[in-house]
């Protein structure tokens, strides 16, 4: 095994741990949250979280991303860099908290406005020292932070909303607490004052700050375009069905976030194996097979998922939020083509051309919300759901055509037509046997999976062999440690 495939597996195995730590504890406190939160409550919290997230390329002028992608480079200037991305984060709360006092709304946002504020101020400058120490690739540190602050933001859930009642403001109070912990916990940990400088006010320093910003800007509408595709149908939703169907929706994603959670662990240490390979010879043959077992793993992954989609809900939430399997279907498939979508993504971020970024999630945002202003009216949920697939499924596309001037063949797209287009055709059977069947699972979907697995059968024995060679470490190691 080359040094540039354990650089990427080791890293996969640190963001395993602390993604499935994480979205372990998410997933045991659903059922807590769908019974002791009412459905409206429970829509105003992910709308809430959802707003926050519109709210933070914009406060940061998106320059987290910039503080990874400089980080990364052995000769950067690490302290210019962090301490530029305070210094625009400053200003942006500062800009915030002036409009949200000018600002008179009669919203439910306004009777938790200084809360709100709290919670994004928090959550801006967790991100920011998150990023700084992935930069410093201080991978076990940032995954131990993660569980930390997660951690402590559930128990103090539990503690605000079932002992003391606070509800909504119990949630928020404790993500804000949550957030406080992880970054007092990276700012001594990865010792981060050492990282601060007031260099960034001299004239010969501007030059970094000049670079991150032209790297973040673009990444700004990017983020507001991703946004609209992934959230703007919360608001919609709200306008024409309300919030109790906010909370249906927002349980239908519980799945598909199992999809995006498991393949963001790869995404993460993809991206800091590709910046290192940057100029490698054979850096394109290397993205090659790894999208096509990408593909090959997403596609698996979503056939599974339908299989047992009616059933899983059936178990995991009450009888009131069954129905969100309706729109839990095609959010599956939107989940899948989300992961393709970031990974290949990571073409323009690698090369700091962030405008083809741009360009690819402007255009699924437009389709996103003129499908939803159609759709919604006519088919509630399942429009919503419907809109995003087919968003994710365009933005795929177009980024595999546009990014061949980087990569020259990006994937062998006779390959993903003949081997993939099969099992993106069989998903597609699946979905129309999941409505019109009342069963929790369908034999014909269990026997499609089988065979989606046979098409792709070289990528399992790849997974196999692979498992097969950590097993066998495992064991060499046991028997070094008994001195045999």
């Amino acid at each position: 095994m080359n040094s540039k495939t354990k650089y990427l597996l080791k890293n996969t195995y640190l963001y395993t741990i602390s993604t499935i730590s994480i979205r372990l504890i998410a997933f045991i406190m659903v059922p807590f949250y769908t019974s002791i939160l009412t459905k409206e409550d429970y829509g105003t919290i992910d709308l809430i979280f959802t707003s926050i997230n519109l709210l933070l390329p914009i406060c940061t002028l998106s320059i987290n991303h910039a503080v990874l992608r400089f980080t990364l480079e052995k000769d950067s200037d690490k302290k210019l860099i962090f301490s530029y991305a305070l210094f625009v984060v400053f200003i942006g709360m500062v800009i915030v908290t002036g409009i949200s006092n000018l600002i008179k709304s009669s919203t439910m946002f306004n009777a938790y406005r200084v809360l709100l504020l709290v919670l994004l101020f928090t959550n801006i400058i967790y991100i920011i020292i998150s990023e700084l120490t992935r930069g410093l690739e201080k991978i076990k540190v940032f995954v131990f932070g993660n569980i930390l602050m997660v951690f402590i933001s559930t128990i103090l859930n539990i503690f605000t909303i079932a002992f003391l009642e606070y509800g909504i403001k119990g949630y928020i109070i404790s993500y804000s607490i949550g957030y406080l912990f992880g970054i007092l916990y990276y700012f001594f940990r990865i010792k981060a004052y050492k990282y601060i400088t007031f260099g960034i006010f001299n004239r010969s320093s501007i030059i970094v700050f000049n670079q991150m910003l032209k790297y973040s800007l673009f990444l700004i509408p990017n983020s507001l375009f991703w946004w609209i595709t992934n959230a703007s149908d919360r608001y919609i939703i709200l306008w024409n069905l309300g919030a109790e169907a906010n909370a249906i929706y927002a349980v239908a994603n519980k799945l598909p976030v199992i999809i995006t959670s498991v393949m963001s662990i790869f995404i993460q240490a993809w991206f800091l194996s590709i910046v290192k390979e940057e100029k490698s010879s054979d850096r394109k043959k290397y993205y090659e097979v790894m999208f096509g077992n990408m593909v090959n793993f997403v596609f698996i992954v979503m056939s599974f998922l339908l299989v047992i989609l009616k059933l899983f809900l059936k178990i995991y939430v009450s009888e009131h939020y069954y129905t969100a399997w309706q729109s839990g279907t095609f959010l599956l498939l939107s989940a899948g083509f989300n992961v393709l979508a970031a990974f290949i993504g990571n073409n323009y971020t690698v090369v700091k051309k962030n405008l083809g970024n741009m360009i690819s999630t402007l255009f699924g945002a437009l389709i996103n919300i003129i499908l939803n202003f159609i759709l919604i009216p006519k088919l509630g949920l399942i429009g919503a759901s419907f809109a995003t697939y087919i968003s994710y499924l365009l933005v795929v596309i177009y980024r595999i055509i546009d990014t061949k001037k980087f990569n020259e063949r990006p994937y062998r797209f006779f390959e993903f037509k003949i081997n993939n287009l099969i099992s993106w055709i069989l998903i597609q059977v699946q979905v129309f046997i999941i409505f019109r069947t009342d069963k929790l699972i369908s034999i014909y979907n269990v026997i499609i999976f089988i065979i989606i697995l046979i098409i792709n059968k070289n990528f399992i024995v790849n997974i196999i062999n692979l498992l097969q060679y950590y097993f066998n470490k495992l064991k060499e190691f046991k028997y070094k440690t008994r001195g045999e």
